[in-house]
């Protein structure tokens, strides 16, 4: 039916969706025209996420992370997180969104761990390097890559370099 099984894509600064409202047809204006918010920033990653526990799209924004409900109601800075940490990369596990972050400063990035409900995140995982890459979710465990090749493990309280057959 018309609207449903819609596509969010983020492009450069906005957010355009495909099947909004006509079958097969974009609308590449979503986030700024259609739902009046402010242009995301331009120039940075603009990852995108859906979060099936709690029926939410997640986009990153810089430091921001914005939320989209299943009805399309759209929360501009969900989530807003220290300054100096930029969103590079957003997946989910069964119960919480990890968004990954790179440091802007030089420090250790971080692995933000978020339930996608509270105002504020659970912890701030350090990265174990100034830039957190990618990560995936297996058998509901959070696995990051970062910039010095480390493969990081989530042990259910903080991320360490994964060790199998004795070698890291």
């Amino acid at each position: 039916a018309t609207g449903e099984n819609q596509l969010l894509v983020t492009v450069d600064a906005n957010i355009a969706v495909l099947n909004d409202l006509a079958t097969n047809v974009w609308n590449g204006t979503w986030w700024t025209a259609t739902k009046a918010q402010a242009a995301l920033r331009t120039g940075l990653p603009h990852p995108i996420a859906y979060f099936p526990t709690r029926r939410i799209t997640v986009v990153g924004d810089g430091y921001k992370v914005h939320s989209i409900s299943r009805s399309e109601v759209v929360t501009n800075g969900r989530l807003i997180l220290p300054t100096y940490l930029q969103i590079e990369h957003i997946f989910t596990t069964t119960s919480r969104i990890w968004i990954l972050c790179s440091h802007l400063r030089g420090g250790n990035g971080a692995i933000i761990e978020w339930d996608g409900s509270t105002e504020t995140y659970i912890e701030a995982h350090n990265a174990h390097a100034q830039f957190p890459l990618a990560g995936v979710n297996w058998k509901d465990i959070p696995i990051v890559i970062n910039n010095k090749g480390a493969i990081l493990e989530f042990t259910g309280t903080r991320f360490v370099p994964m060790v199998r057959n004795g070698q890291k």
